[in-house]
C-alpha cells in the first residue's frame, strides 16, 4: 500500500512537470486562471462508516488496555464536526488537473463501558481525523462556466482517538490516553461540477474520506 502511495504522489509530480512545457496549448478561456484554492465540507466519510460499530470500538479499546477484557455497548454517534477541507489544484493542460487537499474531521461518540468484569461506568470521547491527499482531475465536459470532472486522491490520514469525560473515578486514566495512527487515505470522485468563472461553487458525489457528498466555494487566479 505504501509503495502504491509513493508511485502515485511521483506520478503526480512528473505528470504535472511534464505538463508544464504544453502549457501553450491551453484554450483562451483558461489561460488567465490556471490555479484554483477553495473551500469546501463533505458528508458520509469512509472513516465514519467504519468508526460507528461497537466492533470497532472495542477493538480500538482493547489497545488502550491490552491485558484487559473490555465491554462495551449503547454507543451512540454522531458527526460532531463535518469535513473542513482546503484544496489547490492546477490546470496543466485543459482536460487534466493537479494538487493537494488537507481536511479536519471529528466523530463524537459516547457509550458503556466495563472493564475486567467491573461496574459499567458512562464515557465521552471522539475520534479526529486530519488527513492529506494529491490529487488527480479529468475534465470531460470544458465549458466556460461549467465543467463536469472525474477523479482520484491518495494520501495518508492521522488518526486521533481521545477520551473526554468518564463516569467512574477509577478510571480517570482513561482521560490521559489516546490511540494514534495513520491510514492510508483516497477519494474518488465519480462526479464533480463547477460552476462560475473566476469564482463559483462547486458540487461532488464519490466515496472515500472526503465524503460521498462534497460541495464548496472556490476562486481561481
Amino acid at each position: 500500500m505504501k509503495k502504491t502511495l509513493i508511485l502515485f504522489l511521483l506520478s503526480v509530480i512528473v505528470f504535472g512537470t511534464k505538463a508544464q512545457e504544453t502549457k501553450g496549448s491551453i484554450s483562451s478561456h483558461e489561460v488567465e486562471w490556471n490555479n484554483y484554492i477553495s473551500l469546501g465540507s463533505g458528508f458520509l466519510t469512509r472513516q465514519g462508516f467504519r468508526d460507528f460499530g461497537d466492533t470497532f470500538i472495542k477493538e480500538e479499546f482493547k489497545n488502550l488496555y491490552p491485558n484487559d477484557e473490555i465491554w462495551v455497548g449503547n454507543v451512540n454517534s454522531s458527526q460532531d464536526i463535518p469535513v473542513i477541507e482546503l484544496r489547490y489544484k492546477y490546470l496543466v493542460i485543459p482536460k487534466i488537473a493537479i494538487g493537494i487537499r488537507g481536511s479536519y474531521v471529528r466523530y463524537k461518540h459516547d457509550g458503556t463501558l466495563a472493564i475486567n468484569n467491573g461496574h459499567n461506568f458512562h464515557a465521552d470521547w471522539n475520534i479526529s481525523y486530519f488527513t492529506g491527499m494529491a490529487d488527480f482531475n479529468f475534465i470531460y465536459v470544458d465549458k466556460e462556466f461549467v465543467k463536469l470532472y472525474a477523479g482520484l486522491s491518495a494520501g495518508v490520514s492521522h488518526y486521533n482517538l481521545k477520551f473526554d469525560k468518564v463516569s467512574n473515578p477509577e478510571h480517570n486514566d482513561l482521560l490521559d490516553k489516546s490511540e494514534k495512527r495513520l491510514y492510508f487515505a483516497y477519494e474518488i470522485i465519480a462526479f464533480g461540477i463547477t460552476f462560475g468563472k473566476r469564482f463559483g461553487g462547486f458540487a461532488e458525489v464519490g466515496y472515500g474520506y472526503s465524503g460521498m457528498i462534497n460541495f464548496g466555494v472556490y476562486a481561481r487566479f
